[in-house]
């Protein structure tokens, strides 16, 4: 069963909606909102699955409510977010792919077309769970490319204490899965490359949340750390290949260069 919320500027849309979707046997209408600030509060509290919704709202519109969404650390997981519109701009609907819009439709549309629209995107979630079991087990893998063990222990010590060193709170979501992510990337670099498809899922799996958590949560672990950490400690670690002038790195940069330290250490005590 999807629970689904309702939130639309116009009662008349809402009723409509609301009239529609309640008769769908695989749909359970867990709210309807025709307030922006409400709304968001409400997927917070009520967590449906997938949500209906307006770029234009009182109080707060589509796209703030999207971005509180991305920055609350404490979303278990995201819903799948469907904007209706009747603003056809590529801009705007840029922005709101962008912000986490999962599918845009314009108005006038058709309320069958909008169910079909609310299934095809539960599907997809829904193989995406699925989906997780069939990725690598980096749990189990314990070597490098020359078969040579890693001992994970003295691994994870010196990964927390790089992280400690960085300015990283261990207190935060992000500091496990960036530790969690520099282990899998010692044992295989090339996960990086598929950052999204691979490695996320893979920690997602690990702590029982969601890929998308996972990015941002990293995100702002690696946040919090260019801008409270020791800027000598950073610099010390990333030297020139991140400027610090230009901002933070990215989740894969930053993942990256630590990996590599280890993986440089392990390889050369192994042809030592």
């Amino acid at each position: 069963m999807i629970k689904l919320m309702i939130a639309v500027n116009s009662k008349q849309e809402g009723n409509e909606l609301f009239d529609y979707l309640e008769k769908k046997e695989d749909i359970t209408i867990v709210g309807v909102e025709y307030n922006g600030k409400r709304a968001y509060e409400r997927i917070i509290s009520l967590k449906p699955d997938v949500v209906l919704m307006n770029m234009i709202l009182p109080e707060l519109d589509g796209l703030g409510i999207m971005e509180r969404l991305m920055s609350n650390l404490d979303m278990p997981r995201l819903p799948r977010i469907i904007v209706i519109s009747s603003v056809d701009n590529p801009s705007i609907m840029d922005c709101a792919c962008q912000a986490g819009a999962d599918y845009y439709i314009m108005k006038p549309y058709q309320l069958e077309t909008l169910y079909n629209r609310i299934m095809q995107l539960q599907i997809t979630f829904q193989n995406e769970r699925k989906g997780r079991m069939l990725l690598r087990d980096y749990g189990s893998v314990q070597k490098l490319d020359n078969s040579e063990e890693v001992n994970d222990g003295y691994l994870e010590t010196e990964v927390t204490n790089v992280m400690r060193k960085i300015g990283i709170p261990a207190h935060i979501k992000g500091y496990q899965y960036i530790r969690t992510g520099i282990i899998m990337a010692v044992h295989d670099i090339a996960i990086l490359n598929y950052i999204t498809k691979l490695l996320y899922p893979s920690i997602a799996a690990q702590y029982d949340t969601t890929p998308s958590s996972v990015e941002r949560a990293i995100r702002h672990a690696i946040g919090i750390a260019w801008t409270r950490g020791d800027k000598k400690i950073l610099n010390d670690i990333f030297g020139y290949t991140v400027a610090m002038e230009r901002g933070k790195p990215t989740n894969s940069e930053f993942i990256a260069q630590i990996a590599d330290r280890y993986r440089l250490h392990y390889n050369i005590k192994m042809h030592a």
